[in-house]
């Protein structure tokens, strides 16, 4: 298992960051995990975990999901604000919503929700 934090609620964020066997997350922990251990093939040991959120929440979403950056936006997003975008009504900027998302996630065993 691995337990992550995130913190954006986009549908796009958790299909890029988490959602298969290509996905940021995986390519990213192969990528830096080289031959640790001497091991060669960490891909199946890291396919094999299931995902647990222990902690999600759109307060602390970036205005750019893209890895590179930390930008936020100012005033964070209110209670009523987040969520709009965690069930996915507003579809032109979070799609589904990241709800929707985890819950259809076959690599997603359980998640909590951080509210503030």
């Amino acid at each position: 298992m691995f337990a992550v934090h995130q913190y954006d609620c986009r549908e796009s964020t958790w299909d890029d960051w988490y959602g298969g066997d290509n996905s940021e997350m995986v390519t990213g922990l192969i990528a830096n995990l080289g031959d640790f251990g001497g091991k060669s093939n960490w891909r199946e040991f890291i396919v094999d975990r299931k995902l647990w959120v222990t902690e999600t929440s759109c307060y602390w979403e970036e205005v750019d999901p893209s890895p590179e950056s930390f930008t936020f936006e100012f005033p964070h997003p209110d209670s009523k604000e987040q969520c709009l975008r965690i069930t996915g009504q507003m579809k032109a900027t979070h799609g589904r919503g990241s709800l929707v998302k985890m819950e259809e996630m076959k690599n997603v065993e359980r998640y909590s929700l951080w509210t503030t």
